[in-house]
């Protein structure tokens, strides 16, 4: 549209984290926070996390990970699950849409009997992300984002930066993140063995797990820091 537009003089500036934050040194304080706030949850918190953090709207596809994770044996005995999905007091309070998705995962729990292998924290602090990202990565654990469509997907970015491997949607901008930083899957969220069968794989390989994780460290730098 632009009758002077040259591509050759463009120059792509994508969306970056802050490397301030969002970075793999660990700190024994801040992972015991993180294990204090998942508590309540988990049954065996030593086992290696399968982390989502999102929105608890329809698009970002979280009751559909729940069910891949309640259908797969491999899951439940390798991983637990672990749902960031913002802030809540009472869900009758939520928005409609929420209430929703919260209402799916409470019945998917409880039909696969999940109790002691899901946490959905009521509450976090803002600054405490990055530091779930990183007590993810410390347990040799995965990011998922199994959003229906994802225009870009910053919370790759700073999962990545964190040394946290992904399994992603195979939908808009997590296929030009993991091209650059080749650190997990894609995979079709809108096929529940498709998704399970890219968990499966990408959970079972921890010489895999280490490359991906210090690919990530490293195409985050290099690629999409600001």
């Amino acid at each position: 549209r632009y009758g002077t537009f040259k591509p050759k003089q463009a120059e792509i500036i994508p969306p970056g984290v802050d490397s301030t934050r969002f970075h793999s040194h660990q700190s024994k304080s801040e992972n015991e926070l993180v294990n204090t706030l998942l508590a309540p949850f988990l049954r065996e918190p030593e086992l290696s996390p399968l982390l989502s953090i999102s929105r608890a709207v329809r698009r970002k596809n979280i009751p559909a990970l729940v069910e891949a994770y309640g259908r797969s044996p491999v899951l439940r005995q390798r991983h637990n699950l672990v749902l960031v999905l913002g802030c809540r007091e009472d869900p009758r309070q939520l928005e409609k849409q929420q209430r929703d998705v919260f209402q799916q995962i409470f019945e998917l729990v409880d039909r696969y009997n999940l109790y002691g292998k899901v946490a959905y924290p009521k509450h976090h602090r803002r600054d405490q992300i990055p530091s779930i990202y990183r007590w993810a990565s410390f347990r040799r654990g995965l990011f998922v984002n199994p959003a229906l469509t994802e225009p870009f997907g910053l919370t790759l970015l700073e999962a990545a930066a964190c040394g946290l491997p992904m399994v992603t949607t195979d939908d808009g901008g997590p296929r030009d993140i993991l091209a650059r930083c080749e650190n997990g899957l894609l995979a079709d969220v809108t096929d529940l063995e498709a998704l399970q069968d890219a968990l499966e794989q990408a959970g079972s390989d921890q010489h895999q797990w280490r490359s991906w994780s210090d690919n990530g460290i490293e195409a985050i730098s290099r690629h999409f820091s600001w």
